[in-house]
């Protein structure tokens, strides 16, 4: 019954713009997204073993098997970070540290291609007018003048920042 329910919900789906998009995106991102679950698998299993090796000899770790270290590095890996389950030695502290930079660029690179693929589908930055330079897209405004020899120039074309009074309100 509870799963009819969720069904219709999922039907709900077909009529928002937004969502539509978002599930066209991720079928595109199909290359990326299994790019991104093998470089996080291969970095689970590698930093994973290299902290339980550096840790399991200590009294008071709790990497205590492989498995345990497999989850602090998706913990760590993904940025989330509950603080569980910490590092004791200085060599797994550097084993941490490498897993959390490694992590944070194994997230960066496939996430950044399917951003940009959900823009292409939804028509932001590209696929508009007048971009010459990614075969469409929007035109910012200018919000910058350049400055002249001077020493003058502006920002956005706005009025003088006007001085405060020296009035202080206290609680």
């Amino acid at each position: 019954m509870r799963l009819a329910r969720v069904a219709r919900i999922f039907k709900l789906a077909r009529y928002s713009t937004g969502l539509r998009a978002f599930g066209e995106t991720m079928k595109k991102s199909a290359a990326e997204l299994s790019m991104l679950g093998m470089f996080l698998v291969t970095g689970i299993m590698l930093f994973s073993t290299a902290i339980y090796f550096f840790e399991r000899d200590e009294p008071n770790s709790k990497f205590y098997s492989i498995p345990a270290a497999c989850w602090w590095c998706v913990i760590t890996m993904t940025t989330v970070g509950y603080g569980d389950l910490v590092p004791i030695t200085a060599g797994g502290k550097v084993v941490a540290a490498l897993a959390s930079v490694c992590g944070i660029i194994v997230l960066a690179f496939p996430i950044s291609m399917i951003i940009d693929k959900f823009a292409e589908s939804t028509g932001g930055w590209s696929g508009g007018e007048g971009d010459e330079e990614h075969g469409g897209g929007h035109h910012l405004p200018r919000t910058v003048h350049p400055l002249n020899g001077a020493g003058g120039g502006a920002i956005g074309g706005g009025q003088p920042v006007k001085k405060k009074s020296k009035r202080y309100v206290g609680f």
